[in-house]
């Protein structure tokens, strides 16, 4: 199953490669394309799939600007409960659903396996399972 990791994406409907957020292999869905594409290989003006946390709807945004870096970025793999893993920079900001019924965004180095839960596209809150770095 693909890595959908696009909080970055649509908080603020632009591409990061290999640089804050997302490693260029990321997976995203791109409007009239069937299956999906690395991050790294969508084009300025193309419509990339994204949750909106604000109206908690999923719709497609297009890309009005891109940031490549080429300065090295810790990454972290985040496995969720239903055995998918997330890659995302430490410094990546994730929503987070705890025992309240409130959300919060922190840096995803500090997720707690022990109280957060992640939401991805299929809308489910997902409980973090073990981030390895």
């Amino acid at each position: 199953m693909p890595n959908f990791v696009t909080q970055a994406l649509a908080n603020c409907c632009k591409r990061h490669v290999e640089s804050h957020c997302l490693p260029g292999n990321t997976q995203v869905k791109l409007e009239g394309n069937t299956g999906t594409t690395n991050v790294a290989d969508a084009n300025l003006g193309q419509r990339v799939l994204c949750h909106d946390h604000l109206t908690d709807t999923v719709a497609y945004v297009q890309i009005l600007s891109a940031e490549v870096s080429r300065r090295t970025s810790k990454f972290l793999s985040v496995e969720l409960e239903d055995g998918r893993t997330l890659t995302l920079a430490a410094d990546h900001p994730v929503r987070v659903w705890d025992a309240t019924p409130y959300s919060s965004v922190l840096p995803a180095a500090e997720l707690d396996p022990d109280r957060h839960r992640v939401q991805c596209l299929h809308r489910v809150k997902l409980a973090v399972r073990r981030i390895d770095q």
